[in-house]
């Protein structure tokens, strides 16, 4: 299973790799920077997705059962992963303030599953800080 996912990651790579030849061809002719920049983010967006959806909370879970914490506990999950909340903002604000093209902003849609991840064991801290 695991050759599976590297052939089709590679023809993944190889896909960006073509989207980064084409866009140089373009009539509006992009800067050689605009489009390695583009192709690089449409190549880890993949990963991204894994890393947000299966990886974090479940290393997460993992990690609360081994060291016996709680695992609704929000401000343990947002200490050990604050840098995943910190960059997807500081990546919103830089394109909204240097005015790049808003499709940037789908590159973002990964870590959007993060912060409901915070915000459900949010909820779940303060309905068992409530309970006792």
């Amino acid at each position: 299973m695991g050759t599976f996912f590297r052939i089709l990651y590679a023809g993944w790579l190889g896909f960006c790799v073509l989207v980064f030849i084409v866009s140089l061809s373009m009539a509006y002719q992009p800067s050689f920077f605009e489009s390695i920049f583009m192709a690089s983010l449409l190549a880890i967006t993949p990963y991204c997705y894994f890393l947000c959806i299966f990886k974090i909370p479940i290393d997460f879970e993992v990690w609360c059962i081994h060291h016996n914490q709680n695992i609704n506990d929000f401000i343990l999950f947002f200490k050990k992963y604050w840098l995943y909340y910190i960059f997807p903002l500081l990546f919103l604000v830089s394109v909204l303030l240097l005015k790049m093209d808003l499709s940037l902003l789908l590159f973002l849609l990964p870590f959007i599953w993060l912060y409901i991840i915070l915000f459900k064991k949010m909820i779940c801290f303060i309905v068992d800080k409530i309970r006792g």
